[in-house]
């Protein structure tokens, strides 16, 4: 692998994390369709069958429904909303929103004898949900645009409900620019507050930025991988 290739790659894949608050810069329709039609294109899927529906929509600027969208994303259930941090990913200008699709027939059509074990097809299609918002991901960042996931989604079907998306959603993704001005002080910093739509006020974000302490927290690289090579 050339040094050119080599350098790029890892620039994308360190310049992404989490996002959890936001500019109000949309990305311009073009380049968001761009994306979404390199990922179409160049993301493996089993049989080719692409197992999910992948709604892009602007997200939603109303106070109430932006509360109902941030209440069916709390983040920690032993916390009330008062101390729960939210998942302010949500509350990006874009919304990412993938769910499941029916594909029995594509999955039956060239194999009518032997069918998979609905588990083995619920596998399947949780792995490709993860290649698709992974090559999402890398495709954004590749252009400048800062990502949130959430996945913390109490009801699949309300959030469906709630952004007009298709069937019950399993993973959104959040796209636009970072901020990191406070909602109260006005100034820059690693650990700004936003302005929590569930009640109103300002909120520290679930974690400051640059933040690397749950590095402790993962297991070691040889716990993980197992090299043979």
């Amino acid at each position: 692998m050339s040094e050119f290739v080599y350098d790029k790659w890892l620039d994308i894949i360190s310049n992404r994390w989490t996002t959890f608050s936001w500019l109000p810069d949309l990305i311009p329709a073009e380049e968001m369709e761009e994306v979404a039609r390199e990922v179409y294109k160049y993301c493996p899927s089993k049989n080719r069958k692409l197992p999910y529906i992948v709604d892009i929509i602007r997200g939603p600027t109303d106070e109430e429904t932006r509360k109902e969208l941030h209440l069916n994303s709390h983040r920690n259930t032993d916390r009330s909303v008062k101390q729960d941090r939210g998942n302010p990913q949500v509350l990006a200008p874009t919304l990412i929103v993938i769910s499941k699709r029916d594909v029995h027939d594509l999955e039956t059509k060239f194999q009518q004898i032997e069918h998979r074990e609905p588990l083995g097809v619920a596998n399947t299609d949780n792995i490709e949900i993860g290649m698709v918002a992974l090559s999402f991901v890398y495709g954004l960042t590749a252009r400048g645009w800062n990502t949130g996931l959430c996945q913390c989604v109490r009801s699949r079907s309300r959030t469906a409900e709630i952004l007009g998306t298709h069937g019950k959603t399993d993973l959104v993704i959040g796209v636009g620019k970072e901020s990191r001005i406070d909602s109260v002080t006005g100034k820059e910093t690693k650990f700004p507050r936003y302005t929590d739509p569930r009640t109103g006020l300002p909120k520290l974000i679930p974690y400051p930025y640059e933040f690397r302490a749950y590095d402790e927290w993962m297991p070691k690289f040889e716990e993980v991988y197992r090299l043979k090579l």
